[in-house]
C-alpha cells in the first residue's frame, strides 16, 4: 500500500513491531482519507509484560512510530487499544483495513489488478519470468 508516496508493506511493519518492547504481534494497518492524504494508522495491543502499566502502552507507541519512521521513512499513527480488543483469526490474518472512500478504495483495487497483469492483459500469477523466455538447456543432449 502506498502511504504519501512510500510502499508501506504489512510485513515491514510486522518486523519492526517485533522488535518494540511491550508490543504484542496483535495489530492493524487502518488506511484512511484526511483532506487530500491517505493515513495509516497502526493500532496494536500491548504485551502482556505492561498490560497493567497503562502509561508503558503511550511509550510502546512513540517507540513503535519513531522506529517505523526510522525504518520506512514515513510517518504512520501508532495508537494502543485495550488488550484482547482485536480480532484473531484461525488461517490467514486480515490486517489491512480500508476505510478510505469508495472512489480511492476502487483506485487501489485497479493498481493492484494492475500490477498483477503483465503487459498483454494476461494474468502471470506472479511468475517472474514466461516459459517462452527461459531457455531450455540440456546438459545431456550435446
Amino acid at each position: 500500500v502506498t502511504v504519501r508516496g512510500t510502499n508501506v508493506y504489512q510485513t515491514a511493519v510486522e518486523n519492526i513491531l517485533a522488535g518494540v518492547e511491550g508490543v504484542s504481534m496483535h495489530y492493524q494497518l487502518i488506511l484512511t482519507r484526511e483532506g487530500d492524504n491517505d493515513v495509516m494508522t497502526v493500532r496494536f495491543e500491548p504485551d502482556r509484560s505492561i498490560i497493567d502499566k497503562r502509561p508503558l502502552w503511550e511509550k510502546a507507541a512513540k517507540d513503535a512510530a519513531n522506529r517505523i519512521h526510522e525504518g520506512l521513512h514515513v510517518r504512520l499513527n501508532v495508537v494502543p487499544v485495550e488488550p484482547e480488543s482485536l480480532p484473531r483469526y484461525e488461517l490467514k490474518t486480515k490486517r489491512i483495513f480500508d476505510e478510505r472512500p469508495k472512489e480511492f478504495r476502487r483506485a487501489l483495487d485497479r493498481d493492484e489488478h494492475r500490477a498483477r497483469n503483465d503487459e498483454d492483459g494476461r494474468r502471470d500469477h506472479g511468475r517472474r519470468f514466461r516459459a517462452s523466455t527461459i531457455p531450455r538447456t540440456r546438459p545431456w543432449a550435446a
